[in-house]
């Protein structure tokens, strides 16, 4: 059982390494358009590990913490 744990987890850890590559290169490392993207992802709802993660209660203070944290750049 633990075996498995540490393959899923360095499994994970390899996946999100290698978006993050793709994504550096794809934006050329443009840092503003980076960071644009992290902001948006960081709020979004569906990234959490946990399968219980709970629904939005209101998508629309969401959308004002991304609009304000993109204004910021």
């Amino acid at each position: 059982m633990i075996f498995n744990v540490h393959v899923l987890i360095y499994g994970i850890r390899d996946i999100f390494v290698n978006l993050i590559h793709s994504l550096v290169k794809i934006t050329e490392q443009d840092p503003i358009f980076l960071s644009f993207l992290l902001t948006i992802l960081l709020f979004s709802q569906g990234l959490s590990m946990n399968e219980n993660e709970p629904s939005l209660k209101d998508s629309l203070i969401v959308n004002q913490f991304q609009s304000y944290y993109i204004e910021l750049l």
